[in-house]
């Protein structure tokens, strides 16, 4: 799933997520689909951290975001 908007000071930027980025997997998980990732999302509670997997330059890099 690419990425195609951030928000400025939101729970992306603050992961250092970038528009382009291409969404590979949440905790592992590997999401296909905008379903995939709203079903994902929907088990965790504001204040939750997990992990984000994306395609970025050639490489893929996991980073941790809190959700808001």
């Amino acid at each position: 799933m690419y990425i195609s908007n951030i928000t400025p000071a939101g729970p992306a930027a603050k992961a250092d997520l970038h528009q382009g980025d291409i969404l590979v997997a949440l905790d592992g998980i590997a999401v296909s689909s905008e379903a995939a990732l709203a079903d994902i999302v929907s088990q965790k509670t504001a204040g939750e951290s997990m992990l984000i997997t994306v395609f970025r330059g050639g490489s893929r890099i996991t980073v941790p975001l809190t959700l808001k």
